[in-house]
This record gives C-alpha cells, sequence and structure tokens, in this order.
C-alpha cells in the first residue's frame, strides 16, 4: 500500500457550483500524505472517493461504487450528494439512511464528538453558515461525528459507518463556498480521508509539565489543544497548585516535586516549602514515560 491515500476527488458542477467551491479544501490536501485526482467516477485503482455533486447516478456507476466500497474502498460524501444519489439502491443501502427536508441557510453552531479520532481537538462550538438536511437518524451502527441544535432537536451533521470490508462516511455541509475555506472543515476533511482510508493516527506524545504557576493553566490548554499531544502530568513545589490541572483525568498525574530533584536541576526554584517525603520528580516522568529537562 502507498503510503499517500489515492483520492478521486468528484467534483460535479450544478445548482452547487462545487468544483469552483471546493479549490480552498482541495489546496489544502498536501502532496506528502495525499495523492488527490479530480474526475469522473471512476474509483477502481484509488483508496478513498470524495464526491460534492448535484448530479444522480447512472446504475452502472452505483453499481461500481458500491462494488468499490464493499471490498475495502471508502466513500466521502458532502452536502447534497447523497441526496442527488439515494435513487440508488447501492448507495440507500451503502448510506442506511435517508436525509429529510433541507433546512434554510442559516448560522448553525457545530458540535464534534470529542472521542472520535477525526474529530478531537475541533472547535467545540463551531460556528459557519450553511444549509443543513434535517432528518433522524443516523443508523444505529454508525458513529456520529458532529451534530447541530435545530429548533430544540439534535441534528446529525456527520457520520461514518462500515459497509462490507470498507466505509462510507456522510458529511452534511458544504453549500456555502466560506465552508470550504473554514480550518475546521478543511481540518475534518484530510482527517476523514486519511481515516476512511484506513491510516490511523500514531498515540499521542505525552507531555510533562514543571511548574504550574501563573501561566501552568495556559500551557496546559495549549499541550491538550495540539493534535498528537496530551498532557500525562503536572509537577510542582506546591502540592495544591498541580490539582488544578487543566483537564483532570487518570491520564493526567500530579505530585509535589522532591526539594533535592529541584536543588539538582532547577536550582533557581528551591524552597523550604518543598517536601523530601514525596516522589521524586525524575522518578514521576519515568513512569510517565515523558524526558524531563
Amino acid at each position: 500500500m502507498s503510503e499517500r491515500v489515492s483520492v478521486l476527488a468528484v467534483l460535479e458542477n450544478g445548482p452547487h457550483e462545487y468544483a469552483r467551491a471546493a479549490l480552498p479544501l482541495m489546496r489544502t490536501l498536501d502532496g506528502k500524505r495525499f495523492s488527490v485526482e479530480t474526475g469522473p467516477l471512476t474509483p477502481s485503482g484509488h483508496d478513498v472517493v470524495l464526491a460534492a455533486s448535484d448530479q444522480p447516478l447512472a446504475p452502472r456507476q452505483a453499481s461500481a461504487l458500491g462494488t468499490f466500497v464493499r471490498r475495502g474502498g471508502a466513500l466521502v460524501v458532502l452536502h447534497s450528494t447523497l441526496d442527488a444519489w439515494l435513487s440508488s439502491e447501492a448507495i440507500a443501502e451503502m448510506a442506511g439512511w435517508t436525509p429529510g427536508g433541507l433546512g434554510p441557510l442559516t448560522e448553525l453552531v457545530v458540535h464534534p464528538d470529542g472521542d472520535h479520532p477525526v474529530t478531537q481537538r475541533l472547535d467545540g462550538d463551531w460556528k459557519l453558515s450553511d444549509e443543513l438536511y434535517l432528518s433522524e437518524g443516523p443508523p444505529v451502527d454508525a458513529s456520529v461525528l458532529l451534530r447541530a441544535s435545530w429548533r430544540f432537536t439534535e441534528q446529525v451533521v456527520a457520520y461514518e459507518r462500515r459497509h462490507g470490508a470498507g466505509r462510507f462516511v456522510y458529511v452534511g455541509l458544504g453549500h456555502e463556498p466560506a465552508t470550504y475555506e473554514d480550518p475546521n472543515f478543511q481540518k475534518l476533511v484530510g482527517r476523514l480521508l486519511l481515516f476512511a482510508a484506513g491510516r490511523t493516527a500514531a498515540a499521542p506524545v505525552g507531555v510533562g509539565l514543571i511548574g504550574y504557576g501563573a501561566i501552568g493553566r495556559d500551557h496546559a490548554a495549549s499541550i491538550t489543544a495540539t493534535s498528537g499531544l496530551r498532557l500525562s502530568g503536572v509537577c510542582d513545589l506546591s502540592a495544591e497548585r498541580p490539582t488544578r490541572c487543566v483537564t483532570p483525568s487518570p491520564e493526567c498525574s500530579t505530585i509535589q516535586a522532591s526539594a533535592w530533584w529541584l536543588s539538582a536541576h532547577h536550582p533557581a526554584r528551591m524552597s523550604s516549602r518543598c517536601s523530601r517525603g514525596s516522589t521524586p520528580a525524575s522518578t514521576w516522568c519515568a513512569r510517565n514515560r515523558l524526558r524531563c529537562t
């Protein structure tokens, strides 16, 4: 398997001028991770098909696409594509869900699933102006990626599910050209293409903070907001300050540093308040697989 994900981008014009609107998004798919071809729907030889279209599928195209996904390929559809392609039995089976009526263009507050690897560390209250297909769902075997509130109901904005040996992904956003310029949308689609192609992210690197003073919380927030990093622990002379860890969890341990360790490594931070009986910071770093300097 090639290290780069081979993407076929099917961007067709109709009521939506997807070929033009999606250009800012396509520019973010860097050549080190993606090999992108734009053209008609001929999925063979690619890892993922990214589709934005208002045009219905011909029966032969739908059959070929269904076979492609069942055999291990992936399909990512944007905005109106699923609605346009649902007349095909192969696509309906793949999606397992039927979008309802189209809501008006409005400001949406999108809530990403914080646990899914694709949507981790997207902005929590992500706001953008777009249209949304309104419907209950998705299928019970799907993982919801994005939700939005609409007139006191929770609407599904994006989901992914297995289909045979492959994967189907629906993203309801993409009506407005400005959506394709949105950094969160660009990051979302890039991650979806990698995820759908079976590329899993490396385990996050643990980061430890030695000292949790006035700006310690800001440092911790920066770590947790950076993809690929996790806050593993906080060490400080004070026994109380580390308990203010920005993301308290079993993964974020806190200790009071030993006076002798800080004396050897950070003399300027020595204080009579240190407890000689506390866990040495060097031992704490080793336990949490961190490099403390």
